[in-house]
């Protein structure tokens, strides 16, 4: 994740998150989300962390039957969001 560039990481994945929110998937944003969410974490911006944090799970939540998302990221889930960051990357 861009080692020791952590804003620059923050701002990728949310232009990410950007110019896919009316097109992927919800996990596949709920995933942006979280990575934007280490990035500020690693950069000690505690508030926006926990705010892309927080949208992360609401869109994992967010997720139905029909959702068409990709198999790649089929173990991204709201318990996987909740165990230690290590076995997540």
């Amino acid at each position: 994740m861009l080692r020791g560039y952590p804003r620059e990481a923050a701002d990728m994945a949310e232009g990410a998150y950007e110019r896919a929110k009316d097109t992927a998937a919800p996990r596949v944003l709920a995933f942006a989300k979280l990575a934007e969410a280490r990035a500020y974490g690693r950069a000690g911006e505690a508030k926006a962390a926990g705010v892309a944090l927080t949208r992360s799970e609401e869109l994992l939540g967010s997720i139905r039957p029909d959702s068409h998302d990709p198999d790649w990221l089929s173990y991204f889930t709201r318990a996987r969001l909740a165990t230690p960051s290590s076995t997540l990357w």
